[in-house]
């Protein structure tokens, strides 16, 4: 009777594997198993910025990208334009860019595909003189752009809209990156501009004459950056982009547990960066907008926010929607991998 048991139980098994085997396979792997198959691997991520407070989540991913599964992770800071015109040529296979920017792509023809946020929420803080209180303020006054295109003109023009006003009541000067808003600010060629709170914190450190004059968030939850890839590339290395979003969710836990940590490896990757900018930059990160999501800050809302805005403000052509080119299905199970409900 046993024997015949045993047999049932193993034709049953069989029988289980192969239905797994013949659907592709449903269940979540584990850390030691992604380990077990990216062991070795090599992989390239590139950032949309030069180097900021910000960013150092991203090298924390990298980081733990190799203690975790043994990836071989090196990273590269460029501006956003040359950063998802490298993902698309395959110069680099991951990057991390705004959501509206690749909605952009999308619509233009291209095949990016979303799998993860970087989990640093929208920290973009409005800057400028201490005489300037609130948007309204801003008419007339010199607007500092970084560039003329992105999520940055997204939030101004809605901001904009929402105080009753248009780009028209600003004079707007595209400085090219914003580390030249930060000098403009600082030189008086700007009155204000749309900075990560980082970089805000360098401009209030150097000139008392400046303050935060909008928190960007209360208006818009948006997704900020994203980790995206050709969708072919997600196809093929399905293990590796999971590899990605659990790293990141992880990097963003790190990042809002561990002060000193975090302010120790900011003056380490961020130039010319003072002590005193990065534990201001980790306090409004944290205590302020709270910008570091612990489990996962792909939210469809926040995607299905982020889309609208944009259209409205032009900043793409036309409705898209976030099914297109983006997908939840690495959160998820990265979340069951680091057990969260």
């Amino acid at each position: 009777m046993r024997q015949v048991a045993r047999q049932v139980c193993l034709v049953v098994g069989m029988l289980l594997v192969m239905t797994f085997s013949a659907t592709g396979g449903t269940a979540t792997p584990t850390m030691a198993s992604l380990r077990q198959v990216l062991q070795g691997k090599t992989l390239v991520i590139g950032f949309s910025s030069r180097p900021t407070v910000m960013d150092v989540v991203g090298v924390k991913t990298a980081e733990l990208l190799k203690a975790d599964f043994g990836v071989e992770t090196s990273y590269r800071s460029l501006d956003a334009p040359a950063l998802a015109a490298a993902v698309i040529t395959g110069q680099i296979p991951v990057g991390e860019v705004s959501l509206g920017r690749i909605a952009s792509m999308a619509i233009e023809g291209g095949n990016p595909l979303v799998f993860a946020t970087n989990d640093v929420g929208n920290d973009f803080v409005i800057v400028g003189r201490k005489s300037i209180t609130s948007v309204a303020d801003m008419k007339g006054k010199v607007w500092g752009a970084s560039s003329s295109s992105g999520i940055t003109i997204t939030i101004r023009d809605g901001l904009l809209r929402q105080a009753n006003l248009s780009p028209d009541d600003l004079r707007i000067v595209v400085l090219g990156g914003s580390t030249a808003v930060v000098q403009a600010l600082l030189a008086g060629r700007a009155d204000v501009g749309l900075l990560h709170v980082d970089q805000a914190a360098q401009v209030i450190e150097r000139s008392p004459d400046h303050h935060i004059i909008s928190y960007t968030y209360k208006q818009f939850p948006l997704v900020n950056d994203v980790w995206f890839a050709q969708r072919s590339w997600v196809q093929q290395n399905r293990e590796m982009a999971l590899a990605v979003t659990v790293a990141s969710i992880k990097a963003a836990r790190w990042a809002r547990d561990n002060k000193e940590e975090f302010v120790k490896a900011s003056l380490a990757y961020v130039p010319d960066l003072t002590q005193k900018v990065a534990e201001f930059s980790w306090e409004q990160g944290t205590r302020v907008i709270k910008v570091w999501d612990p489990n996962g800050g792909l939210k469809l809302e926040n995607c299905a926010a982020t889309l609208r805005v944009s259209l409205e403000t032009g900043a793409i052509k036309r409705a898209i929607d976030c099914s297109e080119f983006v997908t939840f299905e690495f959160q998820v199970q990265a979340r069951q991998i680091l057990g969260v409900r």
